[in-house]
């Protein structure tokens, strides 16, 4: 699993950028109704995605977000649990501890279903295009390196911490 590392991260990147709150093109639907609109159809025009392609990628993004519902609310209801944990005087660690890691397995389930989807379009993709999906997130900061990108140098605020 290792050698593969290196091109799984800009395809998990692709996932990410793909469904994201905010774009209903790769939940099932694009806001206009036309090829050229949303992310999904912008990478598939980048990438020149025949319309079935577009329409399975689409699918199978749409399956994901399906799979990972029940995940994703899980870990937002055991967030608010150890907000409300954390604000009182003497906060339990070891409740804050099983919050924690009820969390993390609910994100691993959540990039185990990742990892299935970039499986799945490795299948619907062809070389040419699982290259340029490569190049495409090596061009927007997604090379592999697990930066989420150049945010600037924003200073750090916080406990005995002034902003630069």
């Amino acid at each position: 699993m290792q050698f593969l590392k290196p091109f799984l991260l800009p395809a998990f990147a692709l996932t990410a950028a793909l469904v994201l709150p905010g774009d209903a093109s790769a939940g099932g639907g694009d806001k206009d109704g036309g090829k050229g609109h949303g992310r999904l159809a912008k990478v598939c025009e980048h990438i020149e995605c025949s319309d079935q392609q577009e329409a399975d990628i689409g699918q199978v993004f749409k399956q994901m977000r399906i799979d990972g519902k029940a995940d994703r609310e899980a870990i937002q209801e055991l967030r608010k649990q150890m907000a409300s944990e954390w604000l009182n005087d003497k906060p339990d660690e070891a409740k804050l501890a099983k919050l924690r890691d009820r969390i993390a397995s609910h994100e691993r389930n959540l990039a185990d279903r990742q990892h299935e989807t970039m499986m799945e379009l490795h299948d619907l993709l062809d070389k040419a295009q699982r290259e340029q999906v490569v190049a495409l997130m090596a061009e927007h900061g997604h090379e592999g390196k697990g930066d989420k990108g150049k945010k600037g140098d924003k200073g750090k605020k916080g406990k005995g911490k002034q902003a630069e």
